[in-house]
Order: C-alpha cells, then structure tokens, then sequence
C-alpha cells in the first residue's frame, strides 16, 4: 500500500455567500437562481459556520447481556451568528448597506455556501457544489466588530435553521 498527502485548499478566502429569497429543490438550485440572487460574502466578518450535534448515551441493556449497547440521540443543527458591514448614517439603499437591506429580520432565507471558490468572485457554473440553508433571520444588532482602533462598525443578527431544517449539500443545475 502506497501513503500518499493529498492536495488540500487554503480556506481563508475561498468561500462564497449568496443569499436567495426561495429556491423549490434546494440540492439542484438552477444557474440562473443562483445568478440571481445577492453575493454577500464581502460584507460579512469573520466565518460563516453550520455545526451538528448528536446526541450519544447508553440504551437500555438486556438481562442476558453484560455490554451496555450506545445509541444516537437527537441532533441539533446551528449556525454562527452573522456579522456584516454597514453604513450607520447612510440609508438602506446605500452603496455598503445591501447585507443590512437583505437580511429582513423575521424573514426566511436559503443561504448558499460555496467553499473552496474565490470569495472576491462573481461568476457561477453548472456542476459547481454549495452547502445550502434554509435559514430564518433574527433581529439586527447594531454595534462594532471589536473595541480596538482598527474595529468597524457592524451589524450582528443571529440565525436558525427555518422548519427545523438542516444544511443540504447540492449541486447548480443547468
């Protein structure tokens, strides 16, 4: 048997955010919802992270047995709080405020993550995979990314998986 080191991708800034009002098959969203809806990537600070959870205890065990047999539980789906950019004296429609304009709190959104492509990028192909989320929006938190001099002002708004939803991989669709 032959050990060999794969090839790997650098993450940091090879990821891409577009966010869609709807999609009806969100594993084979066509090209040109994709297209159509708003790349937000730039706006937003720090990662973009969807993590699970699974539940893992003992089952009940037979008389006859001496093993305590394991099982899986219930599982939680997450996603980080969002933070993004924004203009604080500028109006909604201002060049910079797209992000605060788009994610309307109380509404639902499919966000769609594109890992490994160039998040300064515009352009879409079919065949190109994404994870999407089907997410609902909580309330905008205005405030700064940090107290330091460097710091900027930010918006930060928390996000659940809409219908007890969870991340689909899925794939653009010609």
């Amino acid at each position: 048997m032959t050990v060999t080191m794969p090839e790997t991708q650098k993450s940091q800034g090879y990821s891409r955010l577009v966010v869609l009002d709807t999609a009806t098959n969100l594993a084979a969203i066509p090209l040109t919802g994709v297209t159509a809806g708003e790349i937000l990537t730039c706006h937003l600070y720090g990662d973009f992270v969807s993590e699970g959870g699974e539940n893992v205890g003992e089952g009940p065990r037979k008389m006859c047995s001496r093993k305590v047999p394991q099982e899986f539980g219930n599982t939680t789906d997450t996603i980080t709080d969002l933070q993004y950019s924004h203009l604080p004296q500028e109006d909604d429609a201002a060049p910079g405020n797209e992000a605060r304009t788009l994610m309307t709190p109380g509404t639902t959104k499919i966000l769609l993550e594109f890992q490994g492509m160039d998040g300064t990028g515009s352009t879409f192909a079919a065949g190109d995979s994404y994870i999407a989320h089907k997410v609902k929006l909580g309330r905008q938190r205005r405030g700064r990314t940090g107290e330091g001099e460097f710091d900027q002002f930010a918006i930060t708004q928390s996000v659940i998986y809409a219908d007890g939803g969870e991340p689909i991989n899925g794939v653009v669709a010609a």
